[in-house]
């Protein structure tokens, strides 16, 4: 709507700063909060199911969502690469610290989001650098224009799902292992970095299946 391209782009310029400078207090969940719930309007559509499933809705998985992501597309690449720094400053010790690493991750596992994800950047780089395969086709130019109005320079962004990122991801993974073994065992239940460890393998190990599937289809000569 037009009242939402007025507003799209100084909301990731508020987002995009606010996420690099905010303070590490417990403000900043309020500033999470408002990014997370502007990236995933499929959970408004029907509240009713949503309340019942607690998840993303089975049009997400068809990529009836991919226009809002493709074109919103600096809201999931931009704005998570902006959070890793913050990342790795999180205190994995203390509940609120680890309640604001799980829900990024949540978020983005959902699935058939990384996939959307990585089909969107896709699209950018071809109309970056379109080739006689790939053709500079509208759709691509569509998104060219929404990007750079957001971001400015397109020369700039920087993809999500890419190999840098993937070893930014695991290097967090390795600081939640290492968080977990500083911690005295006196009990045998279970603390909450142990259940984040958990899904933060899950996440990765959908993170590195996109990048695979991505590199076997270049292999394969089906590249974008």
């Amino acid at each position: 709507s037009l009242s939402y391209a007025i507003i799209r782009q100084p909301l990731f310029q508020f987002l995009r700063y606010c996420i690099a400078h905010w303070p590490q207090e417990p403000s900043f969940r309020m500033l999470l909060e408002l990014w997370l719930t502007h990236i995933q309007p499929w959970r408004y559509e029907d509240t009713q199911k949503q309340a019942v499933s607690g998840h993303a809705t089975s049009e997400l998985l068809d990529g009836k969502w991919f226009d809002f992501v493709s074109t919103n597309l600096p809201f999931y690449s931009t704005l998570f690469l902006e959070f890793l720094p913050r990342a790795f400053r999180l205190n994995l010790t203390h509940n609120r610290d680890v309640t604001i690493l799980s829900r990024v991750i949540r978020v983005f596992s959902q699935p058939g989001l990384p996939q959307m994800i990585k089909r969107a950047e896709g699209m950018l780089a071809d109309s970056r650098m379109p080739s006689p395969r790939s053709k500079f086709a509208p759709d691509r130019l569509d998104l060219h224009i929404h990007i750079v109005d957001m971001i400015g320079n397109l020369n700039t962004f920087t993809p999500m799902m890419s190999q840098s990122t993937v070893q930014a991801v695991d290097e967090i993974r390795k600081s939640i292992e290492r968080t977990l073994n500083t911690l005295p065992d006196e009990s045998s239940d279970s603390t909450p970095g142990e259940g984040l460890l958990s899904r933060f393998n899950r996440w990765l190990s959908k993170f590195v299946e996109v990048e695979e599937d991505d590199e076997d289809a270049i292999a394969n000569g089906d590249g974008p």
